[in-house]
């Protein structure tokens, strides 16, 4: 495990052990009759980051299977600030100038790791590019995002794969997963890359 990846497996952890001790002080508070407390997933942590009003749904435990699937919140979301939180990412901007603004500040990869942000460029579908979070690495060819507004809706979408379509397995051309017609969308997009603490 590289040190990047480590350093940002102890902040997670650091965050869960946080929000765990808060939970329980405010279970010991409560009238209510107490109920056992487990680690925060990954899911967990969306919930905690995102705005209140949001209608998320009940957190999933990591290791259940999951399909993709789109969450209507309860207010319109851009990719930009639901990237931003769930990343840890403080970049400013819409999305296709992440790329040029993380030089300098945070690491530039051009192959996915989980928490890093996928960007995607600019192009005549997408103007102001887009940003996903990657959930999981499934294969060298594949991962899992979570992402807001792809569908221009101003929904989240989670656990949405994308597959690498490029010659060279290098990340620069893929496809997103199409929720409605559960499978592959036709169109391919052109990545700027990747973006990790």
């Amino acid at each position: 495990m590289n040190r990047r990846r480590r350093n940002t497996r102890l902040m997670l952890s650091a965050i869960f052990a946080v929000s765990i001790s808060a939970s329980a002080a405010s279970a010991k508070a409560l009238p209510f009759e107490s109920v056992a407390l487990t680690p925060l997933s990954s899911d967990d942590l969306l919930v905690s980051l995102a705005p209140p009003e949001v209608n998320l749904p009940a957190p999933r435990h990591v290791a259940e299977v999951r399909n993709p699937r789109v969450i209507a919140g309860s207010e319109w979301l851009s990719c930009v600030p639901f990237a931003r939180k769930l990343s840890g990412i403080d970049l400013r901007g819409n999305a296709a100038s992440w790329w040029a603004k993380a030089r300098g500040f945070y690491a530039r990869l051009t192959q996915p790791e989980a928490g890093a942000v996928m960007v995607f460029a600019r192009t005549h579908r997408l103007h102001a590019g887009h940003v996903a979070v990657v959930k999981q690495v499934v294969s060298p060819r594949e991962v899992r995002v979570d992402h807001a507004n792809w569908g221009n809706d101003g929904k989240i979408y989670l656990d949405t794969p994308v597959y690498d379509v490029s010659r060279n397995n290098d990340w620069s051309l893929v496809k997103v997963w199409n929720v409605k017609l559960g499978q592959f969308g036709t169109h391919i997009y052109r990545l700027s890359g990747f973006i990790a603490e």
